[in-house]
Formats: structure tokens, C-alpha cells, sequence
């Protein structure tokens, strides 16, 4: 059990990397989307970039995250199903973006609005689940402090 803080620890210096990365992502797609000629053509490809980027995210903590949080205490089950769910109703948004953005009879205008909403919602799904993430660490580190002493 002494490695419980350490062992999240690993994986959440990982997601905390990916989340930068994605933010950076988000912000670059958020800014461009309005300010050049071909500002549609960005949104597209850099959605279609996100995509790819999210579903790595999302896969690595469904692979990595879930069998933690599953064991870290009698609420795990409960943790790990909660981030399914968030995960399959980010899926969705994004494939909800994206299915716009390959629309031929989408509006740029629409196709705007819906990018810089899921740009938003994303931010703060990412802020809140690094507290959660870090509340989860200090409660493996309380596990490990009242096994040792």
C-alpha cells in the first residue's frame, strides 16, 4: 500500500501534461477561430486534431485512471462510473462539433458558436476534474498515513 500515493501520482503528473497540451489545443482553436480569411478551414482541421487528441486523453484515463480510482477506496466504483459517464458525454460533444464541422450545410456562424462551447466546457471539465484529482491523492496519501502510523 505505500506506493497508492506515488502510484496516482505517476498518473496524475500525466494527465496534468495532457491537459496542458489539450488547453494549449483549445485556446489555439478558440483564437484562430475568428481571425483570418480562413478561419473555417482552421476550425475544421483543428477540431478534427482535438478529436484525436481527446481520444488518446480519454483512453489513456479509462487505462490508467480508472483501475486506481477503482481501488483507492469503498468509493471508487462510484468514481470510476462518474468518469465514464463524463467521458462518454465529452464524446459526445465533441463528435457533435465535428459532425458540423464535416457538414457541408453547416453554418460557419454555428459552427463557430458550438466550437468555442465545447472550448469552454472542456477548460472547465479539465479545472474541475485536476481538483478532484488532487483531493483523490491527498485522500491516498491519508489511506497510507493511517495504515503506517
Amino acid at each position: 500500500m505505500e506506493v497508492l500515493g506515488s502510484y496516482l501520482g505517476d498518473v496524475h503528473a500525466t494527465i496534468l501534461r495532457q491537459h496542458a497540451e489539450i488547453r494549449a489545443r483549445l485556446r489555439a482553436l478558440d483564437a484562430g477561430a475568428a481571425s483570418s480569411p480562413l478561419a473555417a478551414v482552421y476550425l475544421r482541421v483543428s477540431l478534427f486534431r482535438l478529436a484525436i487528441l481527446m481520444e488518446s486523453h480519454l483512453q489513456f484515463e479509462e487505462l490508467e485512471l480508472a483501475p486506481r480510482i477503482r481501488d483507492l477506496d469503498a468509493w471508487g466504483s462510484v468514481r470510476e462510473a462518474a468518469m465514464l459517464t463524463e467521458h462518454a458525454e465529452q464524446r459526445t460533444r465533441l463528435e457533435h462539433v465535428c459532425f458540423l464541422a464535416e457538414s457541408e450545410s453547416s453554418d460557419e456562424m454555428e459552427l463557430a458558436r458550438e466550437a468555442s462551447w465545447l472550448v469552454v466546457s472542456l477548460l472547465e471539465d479539465m479545472a474541475r476534474e485536476e481538483r478532484e484529482l488532487t483531493e483523490l491523492e491527498r485522500l491516498g496519501t491519508g489511506l497510507l498515513d493511517q495504515m503506517t502510523g
